[in-house]
């Protein structure tokens, strides 16, 4: 495919994104005519571009931005979305939606989420300096952990940076956080209360909250620690199917349920079950972390603990607008709630060995 075709399908993709034709694209990008849509749309255009790939500076000459169209932001207030985890808000239906809470947020107060990026393929602190240092922002909120090391870079480069996921950062940042740690706790003392004695884990492992969780909980409850139960993957759906498959053709998988670190993971654990012959949740119980839209409408529906993506977001928006409008302070630490949404997706078994009263304990009075 030659690069004709490639700005092609993206001008599509932009133009579809943003609801307009792709002459409107053209021309908004291109700096032709700003009459062509309104400073609204033109800004909608310009971060929806961003997002797909775009660069401030390199992406002016690349794009041919004209002093008109730069002329659009001029004035405005605006941050950056930095991605940890994920290649964009495209890829994750988590981060996406805290994104789109965080916009929606800072739009009250007259501020543009402008560009929006993934540090997850950058390699040093220098090539995300030099990125950074295209960006001409207020501030920035990072959604999802980041190398150690990029903390730091970002903060030097912007005067105002919250960050918002399931894992806490340097309590020298201001955070908008669920705690994973506990509502993995949580997830596996549930399937514990239903029966459950073999429970795997598929999902990140290093530095991550979430086993740590399920590590910690299964002491918490004697449960013996087996390294076949646990499935160390990248958070996907991809990711979790071959995961899970190839556990499965070796004979490996021994666990009556499955904490799956996120829903997005889960939903490939659950497909690659059901493919390799196994009922759900009559042979293998399954449940996640998240709740994301689709979880409830998958067959079966995902057993999940709930984490309040929109009050994240719009607590990070809120808390970046308060630093852009008085400053800095003592770095702020905000948590959030989370709630054990049980579906079908888990079953009880038999705990004949355990008394009547832990077997009705209720999992999520640890919130």
């Amino acid at each position: 495919m030659n690069n004709r075709q490639v700005m092609t399908m993206t001008l599509k993709e932009v133009a579809e994104k943003a609801g307009v034709s792709i002459s409107t694209v053209s021309r908004v990008i291109n700096g032709k005519s700003t009459k062509t849509a309104s400073p609204e749309v033109q800004e909608r255009i310009f971060r929806i571009a961003a997002e797909l790939g775009y660069r401030p500076n390199r992406a002016a000459q690349a794009l041919k931005l004209g002093d008109e169209a730069v002329e659009v932001l001029k004035g405005r207030r605006s941050i950056g979305c930095i991605f940890g985890r994920v290649m964009s808000s495209v890829d994750d239906p988590f981060f996406s939606r805290i994104a789109k809470a965080v916009e929606k947020e800072i739009s009250k107060h007259g501020c543009v989420m402008k560009y929006s990026f993934s540090a997850s393929e950058i390699e040093s602190e220098e090539d995300l300096k030099k990125l950074l240092d295209e960006f001409r922002l207020d501030g920035a909120v990072i959604l999802g952990r980041l190398n150690k090391n990029f903390y730091r870079v970002i903060r030097d480069s912007y005067p105002h940076v919250v960050y918002s996921g399931l894992n806490s950062i340097s309590p020298d940042f201001d955070q908008v956080i669920c705690d994973g740690y506990s509502a993995a706790l949580t997830a596996v003392h549930y399937l514990y209360t239903i029966g459950h004695r073999g429970i795997g884990y598929v999902g990140e492992k290093t530095n991550e909250d979430r086993f740590k969780g399920y590590f910690d909980a299964l002491s918490e409850l004697e449960l013996e620690y087996e390294k076949d139960m646990v499935i160390q993957t990248r958070l996907s759906s991809a990711s979790g199917y071959s995961a899970v498959s190839r556990l499965l053709a070796e004979g490996r998988l021994n666990a009556s349920a499955l904490f799956c670190a996120n829903d997005t993971t889960a939903i490939g654990v659950i497909k690659a079950l059901k493919d390799n012959g196994l009922r759900v949740p009559e042979d293998v119980s399954v449940i996640g972390i998240d709740d994301i839209d689709i979880s409830q409408y998958m067959s079966p529906p995902l057993t999940t603990v709930r984490i309040p993506l929109d009050e994240m977001g719009r607590a990070a928006g809120r808390l970046l607008m308060d630093r852009l409008d008085n400053g800095s302070g003592l770095p702020m630490k905000i948590e959030l709630p989370y709630t054990l949404v049980r579906r079908e997706s888990c079953r009880e078994i038999s705990t004949v060995d355990l008394p009547m009263a832990e077997k009705n304990e209720e999992a999520d009075t640890r919130l």
